[in-house]
């Protein structure tokens, strides 16, 4: 049938479509569950035969319209087609936000399908921790990953961070039904990890404050992947560095 595909841009608190060229897709169009389209992370999409200089053009490209959400957008924007909410099958946009929220829109009317908060009970997203990259909160920063064969409708995998009245702080993996942004699986989890390194008897022991989910949620063959990285110096963290790194001194000098 004809319909119309977005491309999604950001600014505080507004997502802002693009109008993609009128055309005809099939059913199962193109989804876009994970950052830039593969795990390879190369933004390709090999199965574009539409969008050339001669299409793309100031008659049939522009901004058609505004989607309001509650915070600053640093994860990229998800897309599923024919997703059946509320007897219809329908395109679906995703977007979640660092004030802890995910959102479901249709992609071609707009409108509001759902939307959820990943903050438990007295909580509220985390302060920078002195970090100027993420500001000024830090709830869901990483770009989620979608999974339709998981749950029964598909689930997304997002990453939030959080904190309570007394100081703690958290983070933890949803896994939510595409269709209505519930809980699967018995969730949230806490994410907890330890490896061998310089900490008290030799342990480095994951402490939520001190990292942020920044790099895209991944899945492959069916495991969630996640990759935290430090907020501040302080410890217990660690730092890992390629064999490319070099210390600010001596980049100072190149």
């Amino acid at each position: 049938m004809p319909t119309s595909r977005a491309i999604v841009t950001v600014t505080v608190a507004t997502l802002v479509l693009m109008q993609r060229p009128s055309l005809t897709i099939a059913a199962g169009g193109v989804d876009v569950v994970t950052y830039h389209n593969d795990i390879a992370r190369t933004a390709q999409n090999l199965n574009e035969t539409f969008l050339t200089p001669a299409s793309v053009n100031a008659a049939a490209f522009g901004r058609t319209g505004f989607l309001s959400v509650d915070g600053k957008v640093d994860a990229q924007p998800l897309y599923l087609s024919n997703v059946r909410i509320g007897g219809f099958a329908r395109n679906v946009l995703f977007v979640a936000t660092d004030h802890d929220t995910v959102y479901a829109f249709d992609a071609d009317t707009g409108a509001r399908l759902w939307g959820v908060s990943l903050l438990g009970s007295g909580e509220t997203t985390s302060d920078t921790r002195s970090c100027g990259q993420v500001t000024p909160e830090i709830g869901v920063t990483s770009t989620p990953a979608i999974d339709r064969t998981r749950g029964p409708n598909g689930a997304m995998y997002v990453v939030a961070m959080s904190r309570n009245a007394s100081g703690v702080y958290f983070q933890r993996l949803h896994a939510l039904d595409v269709t209505s942004g519930a809980e699967l699986f018995g969730g949230p989890r806490d994410i907890q990890a330890s490896f061998p390194g310089t900490g008290a008897g030799g342990v480095v022991t994951f402490d939520p404050k001190q990292y942020k989910e920044r790099a895209a949620v991944l899945l492959v063959n069916g495991q969630v992947v996640l990759d935290h990285g430090k907020l501040t110096p302080a410890r217990p963290g660690r730092g890992l560095r390629g064999p490319g790194y070099l210390p600010p001194e001596r980049r100072a000098r190149r």
